[in-house]
């Protein structure tokens, strides 16, 4: 998975911020005897773990998000953390 500097740029303008972070992850995954494969993604990281519209973000990019993980806090309550398979 890519993205490349003008969907960063759509991110951006659709976001209203620079203020994003981009990673990557992966599940490994079993293979025939011994060889394994992994299933690598991108992930994604808005402001300090905001909540953002997932189906907007699809349309902007034109790739598939998934929400990979909310977390609660008690000192910061909700966190949110996405995922590009």
């Amino acid at each position: 998975m890519r993205l490349g500097l003008k969907t960063l740029k759509k991110i951006e303008d659709w976001y209203g911020s620079d203020n994003f972070e981009i990673g990557s992850g992966g599940n490994v995954k079993d293979g025939r005897g011994d060889y394994k494969f992994a299933e690598t993604y991108l992930t994604l990281r808005f402001g300090y773990w905001n909540e953002i519209n997932m189906e907007e973000l699809s349309k902007v990019i034109g790739k598939k998000v998934e929400l990979e993980m909310k977390i609660y806090d008690d000192n910061c309550g909700c966190k949110y953390y996405y995922k590009v398979p």
